[in-house]
């Protein structure tokens, strides 16, 4: 398993009968557990619907919003760590060729900008997913209202 972070982290191994031994005496250890499970299941189907339905430079798109963490709702530019693209590669479930290409485009029309350490995700790129996501979803129901 392998595991990505931008920032300091803490982690903790829980062994199983650490775990199980929580689980009995602590009810609020039981409630966070299940709901830990229950988002970690909704993100693995999310992220199997993205890789489905979605082209790999959408998600390459919004897997640069999600590092940016534009889900805090600021509408300014953020700066990331500076990521490796075999990294983006990994999380985008495609080629490092592939994300060159596709970081390259987003340089070009001004949704990032790199200084060689950090790279900074313009509030554009939000934008325009979030524009792409709606134009689909009318497409989706002008379809079923047609059909």
């Amino acid at each position: 398993m392998t595991a990505l972070v931008l920032e300091d982290s803490l982690a903790v191994r829980v062994q199983k009968q650490a775990a199980l031994k929580l689980m009995t005496a602590d009810v609020g250890f039981d409630e966070f557990l299940i709901r830990h499970l229950i988002r970690s299941g909704i993100r693995t189907q999310e992220q199997l619907l993205d890789h489905m339905f979605n082209s790999s430079e959408k998600r390459l798109g919004r897997t640069l919003v999600m590092l940016a963490n534009y889900a805090t709702g600021r509408a300014q530019d953020i700066a990331i760590p500076k990521i490796s693209q075999k990294m983006l590669a990994e999380l985008v479930g495609t080629t490092r060729p592939r994300i060159n290409q596709f970081m390259n485009k987003f340089r070009k029309l001004g949704y990032t900008d790199s200084d060689g350490m950090t790279i900074t995700v313009r509030h554009s790129l939000l934008s325009v997913l979030l524009y792409e996501s709606s134009r689909d979803t009318e497409e989706t129901s002008a379809s079923r209202t047609n059909n």
